[in-house]
């Protein structure tokens, strides 16, 4: 694997208490071709003071026979070395120029060295970044805490070399991948439930789709959730066998296309997204209102409908074939005066079931439907526009 190093320094690296640091010891096991070494206020100082990082691993290159290629980060001004938040930005901005610098490697992150901050900031960026980088821990030699006896100021070269003892073969590989992948698994769910809380299924089952221990029921039901807010009754059904049978309540055909409809403009308004919502009233009107005329007024409007095409079209020489026809032909002329062949529409349909209606209540309603569709829903269809709630 080609990789390149991304590493804070802490106070046990390079080498401590006669055995690697984590930094050093990374780069033993992994042969990264470049690394890459952060360095805060202090350890700007101890860098100056005697080049221990560089030189320690001009001497595992050597001994290695795999030279390291170093850059130093160097923040000589950094002493607030427990802030999170600034490590993060700081470390997101160096990791992605390392990325642009080495694309074909995967850049491998120190997250045993530093202060807890910088492992947190590091762990969080790998569990982010989708596989580009891979953090790697580093045991302390006891296997437990293990605080540095040393003394960090006074630091020999060439003697803590001499000593290391992870120089010789019988050394012990402490390095291992940590699981970032849980976090990550942990981060990305939570991402889900935020896109399923504002109807956003199709981001939701993207996400989805990248986890490795969703129960596939789950990816299955973001699946139907799309193909719903689709209005894609086909596919839905293929998917809501393999649930209870609540899941989609109405399932007759006529019944279930107004009821799923009106639940997509639901959806609509409740993401605020207007636009769409009040474009999208003129087919609910048209099937409720022609659903009245037919189940309450008794009209059978069809027989009085020729189809161009896929569009139906209310027509007088359709109407004046039957007697009752010729009876809404004049309601529509006195409504239209006259009324001309056009689109079968909510605009007909409103003026038969002022005519014929029973029930004031009904009108009134089917009027003020019919008022938003011309006032509203035509501005919105027509012309470029911003709609807000009022």
């Amino acid at each position: 694997m080609d990789c390149v190093l991304f590493s804070p320094i802490g106070t046990t690296d390079p080498i401590c208490d006669q055995r690697d640091g984590a930094m050093l010891h990374i780069c033993r096991i992994y042969k990264p071709k470049k690394v890459y070494l952060y360095l805060s206020g202090e350890m700007v100082n101890y860098h100056k003071q005697d080049n221990r990082y560089c030189d320690a691993l001009e001497r595992l290159g050597n001994l290695l026979s795999h030279p390291f290629e170093v850059h130093c980060i160097l923040r000589p001004d950094l002493f607030d070395v427990h802030l999170f938040d600034g490590f993060y930005i700081d470390f997101e901005t160096e990791i992605e120029k390392i990325k642009k610098e080495n694309p074909e490697d995967t850049v491998l992150l120190n997250v045993s060295s530093g202060t807890p901050a910088m492992k947190s900031s590091l762990q969080l960026l790998a569990a982010l970044s989708d596989g580009t980088c891979r953090p790697i821990q580093v045991a302390s030699p006891n296997k437990r805490s293990n605080p540095r006896r040393d003394d960090i100021t006074k630091y020999d070269n060439d003697l803590y070399w001499e000593l290391n003892a992870d120089n010789t073969d019988a050394f012990v590989n402490r390095s291992s991948v940590s699981g970032y992948l849980n976090l990550m698994e942990r981060i990305k769910t939570e991402i889900i439930k935020r896109h399923i809380d504002v109807y956003d299924y199709f981001a939701a089952l993207t996400v989805a789709q990248s986890l490795k221990q969703l129960p596939a029921p789950a990816l299955e039901l973001l699946e139907l959730a799309c193909h719903r807010l689709m209005l894609k009754h086909s596919e839905v059904d293929r998917l809501r066998v393999q649930f209870p049978s609540w899941l989609i309540p109405v399932v007759n055909s006529q019944t279930r296309k107004i009821v799923e409809y009106m639940l997509w403009l639901d959806v609509k308004l409740k993401r605020k997204e207007y636009l769409d919502f009040v474009r999208g009233l003129t087919p609910i009107i048209l099937e409720v209102l022609d659903l009245y005329v037919s189940q309450s007024l008794g009209l059978a409007m069809e027989n009085y409908c020729q189809k161009r095409g896929k569009v139906l079209y209310l027509t007088r020489d359709g109407l004046s074939k039957t007697e009752e026809g010729q009876n809404i032909l004049a309601v529509l002329d006195a409504y239209f005066a006259p009324y001309r062949d056009g689109f079968y529409a909510s605009a007909p349909l409103t003026a038969i079931i002022n005519a014929y209606a029973k029930e004031p209540n009904v009108v009134d309603r089917v009027n003020l439907l019919r008022q938003v569709e011309e006032s509203v829903r035509n501005i919105a269809a027509h012309e470029i526009v911003y709609v807000d709630d009022d």
